[in-house]
């Protein structure tokens, strides 16, 4: 019927928001983030990741080769990543707000951006709190101040994290409608961690918005030899198979 055509339609143009768990990647966040410490529930208090300065900037780290400073006009078309509102929770106590989370990520900032020391070399604030911070403006659709926070950390993070900032830059690039950039990133994020489900996922979301759809399907497959009980690959592979009408031949 077309209104099941339509729901797969949806279904394909409505990606799956992907996140890479530093914790996950063996990062204790605790150790820069008091997650005990009570905050005030006054709003206002955001997670504003700093500027990267020029004496500390590496274009090619940030990947100022793409094109994505200069179709920033793009990011009018991105809409909140609601999909990551629980992963953002997460990072606080339970049952807390996102204001609550936001709150204790600029504490954090701003007790890194205090103690030097803890930073690592030549940063203002540790990059695991800007790749975290990265994850509330994705969920509060701040596309710009995504981007700035990733920046900031692909900038500082030791070569391994990459794939972090990576997913999540991609994803930011995806929901704007810049393919281009987003399949790149995702790319280089495959390149460095061949086995992690949600990067396998983020190249399959790619490929489905350009209408590839046996690349999708490869990597929707590849998604579940990785996580077999994954189920948003489980539908996006059903609703290829049914919106496209297609058979697909697979090659290794």
């Amino acid at each position: 019927s077309n209104y099941y055509f339509f729901k797969l339609s949806i279904l394909l143009e409505t990606p799956v928001p992907t996140w890479v768990s530093v914790t996950a990647k063996g990062e204790d966040l605790e150790k820069y983030i008091d997650i005990r410490a009570p905050v005030p529930s006054v709003a206002g208090l955001v997670p504003e990741c700093p500027e990267l300065k020029p004496s500390q900037h590496s274009p090619l780290l940030t990947l100022d080769h793409l094109p994505i400073q200069p179709l920033a006009d793009q990011f009018l078309f991105y809409k909140p990543e609601k999909g990551l509102t629980e992963s953002l929770k997460s990072l606080g106590n339970d049952r807390e707000s996102i204001e609550h989370v936001a709150a204790r990520l600029h504490h954090a900032l701003k007790f890194s951006q205090a103690n030097p020391g803890m930073n690592g070399k030549e940063s203002d604030v540790h990059w695991l709190l800007t790749v975290v911070s990265s994850l509330y403006w994705r969920v509060v659709g701040d596309a710009p101040k995504a981007i700035g926070c990733l920046r900031y950390s692909l900038n500082h993070c030791p070569p391994h994290m990459r794939d972090v900032a990576l997913v999540a830059l991609s994803n930011v690039c995806h929901q704007a409608g810049l393919l281009h950039s987003a399949l790149v990133t995702a790319g280089m994020a495959l390149e460095q961690s061949p086995h992690l489900a949600a990067i396998h996922v983020t190249v399959a979301n790619i490929y489905a918005s350009i209408g590839d759809y046996e690349r999708a399907l490869q990597f929707y497959y590849s998604t579940l030899s990785l996580q077999n009980n994954f189920e948003p690959a489980k539908d996006r592979i059903r609703a290829i198979y049914c919106h496209s009408g297609q058979t697909f031949n697979f090659h290794n």
